[in-house]
């Protein structure tokens, strides 16, 4: 399974991108970590077959009151999902959840890739009216 990690389809507006060739393109690199964990926090735990312990299920989350306190819950969640990932360093994740207003959201989450390089950023956003995350 590990020699899979970091290879993805390739995709653009939910549709597989193909190359000049005809053949499917792949996804590496940070924009592969970053999609596959928006996508383990995404995912409800015990969805994976093959992986029930992954998944956070953050619009778990969102679906409650929105007190500090789960606020807090949110930030620890995604840095334990995050950091579970072997791509990413242990201990070098980050989440900070920020209120914008009584129906919006966002997220930053930080954390440093295995391979080395740059830390990798990410700012999600959520209607809280509809709990849509998106990439800032």
């Amino acid at each position: 399974m590990m020699e899979h990690l970091g290879t993805d389809l390739q995709m653009a507006a939910g549709d597989l991108v193909a190359g000049v060739d005809g053949d499917l393109v792949f996804d590496t690199g940070p924009s592969c970590l970053a999609t596959d964990l928006l996508h383990r926090l995404g995912t409800q735990k015990g969805s994976y077959w093959r992986h029930l312990d992954e998944g956070m299920g953050w619009d778990n989350f969102l679906q409650s009151e929105l007190t500090p306190a789960i606020m807090r819950a949110m930030e620890i969640g995604i840095v334990r999902e995050i950091e579970r990932d072997p791509r990413v360093v242990s201990g070098s994740g980050t989440a900070t959840v920020n209120r914008l207003d009584i129906e919006r959201l966002k997220i930053e989450i930080r954390c440093m890739p295995e391979s080395g390089g740059n830390e990798l950023n990410l700012v999600v956003g959520f209607n809280l009216v509809s709990v849509s995350p998106e990439v800032l």
